[in-house]
């Protein structure tokens, strides 16, 4: 309450208790209404000016609320456009975007990257391994049309789809990039435009996927694949040529588009499948 309230309260109510003459009946019998009036008024001010200090503090609490949740949002972009970008170094298996990946990588190092631009891209660098094998794609693999896009590649021996099966237990290639010739010659087949030579081989006491074995390759061999440029396979067509060759298949475990190098090179990629 302001001073001249509180004075002029005072001297209302000290004023009706002084007077004795009989003018100050009146004011005597006022005295107790001027005090409730200043009580009431001194009230009111108390009231609004809680209020106002209530408003004050929402106003604090509301800025602050919205303060703190920018700082969170910021924070939660940071923290997704980092998790984003994984890096797997020379051996891993997992999910990225949608996409299932593999590295493997037997001597010297490689790594493997993903962006965010395209859900099925990968890129790998390596240094003077005996082997590495690596790409984006499914699993489980299955007859599927496989679309892809190689942007740069160098130091590589082949660019496969590239997958396995179990029981029986087969690693199968089917080369768009270099060659994977090998042991027997099967025929050849057409699909998607090119014409694939056909090989078996077997690997005696080497790495799988189910540690080391004995195991059969079927590879369809083409190779003439370009850079920067949008390709595809469809993989049922191989199957079933390997399938009328006698070369069965067994369930389908992993199946990407994989860059392999091996003997000793060097080189990277940068390839996207979908």
């Amino acid at each position: 309450m302001p001073a001249s309230m509180l004075s002029r309260c005072i001297g209302d109510c000290a004023g009706g208790s002084i007077h004795a003459n009989p003018a100050s009946v009146v004011q005597t019998v006022n005295a107790p209404r001027t005090v409730v009036l200043c009580s009431l008024e001194m009230l009111v001010h108390t009231q609004a000016t809680k209020e106002r200090s209530m408003n004050c503090v929402r106003r604090i609490l509301l800025n602050t609320a919205t303060l703190l949740a920018s700082i969170f949002c910021i924070g939660g972009l940071l923290t997704s456009t980092v998790s984003a970008q994984t890096t797997v170094q020379n051996n891993g298996t997992g999910t990225n975007n949608g996409y299932y990946y593999s590295l493997y990588t037997s001597g010297g190092s490689a790594t493997m990257t993903f962006s965010n631009q395209y859900a099925g891209n990968y890129a790998i660098t390596w240094n003077n391994v005996n082997d590495v094998v690596g790409g984006k794609g499914w699993n489980p693999g299955s007859s599927r049309t496989v679309n892809y896009n190689v942007g740069v590649a160098s130091g590589y021996n082949n660019i496969s789809v590239y997958g396995w099966t179990t029981s029986p237990l087969v690693e199968y290639y089917i080369c768009e990039f270099g060659s994977v010739v090998n042991g027997s010659f099967k025929g050849s087949m057409t699909s998607d435009g090119h014409i694939y030579d056909t090989y078996e081989h077997t690997q005696v006491n080497q790495p799988s996927i189910i540690g080391t074995a004995t195991f059969n390759q079927y590879l369809d061999n083409w190779g003439g694949s370009t850079i920067g440029q949008n390709h595809q396979v469809t993989t049922g067509n191989h199957f079933n040529n390997w399938r009328s060759l006698g070369l069965n298949l067994g369930t389908f475990n992993y199946m990407i588009l994989g860059t392999e190098s091996y003997g000793g090179r060097s080189g990277s990629v940068n390839a996207t499948v979908w």
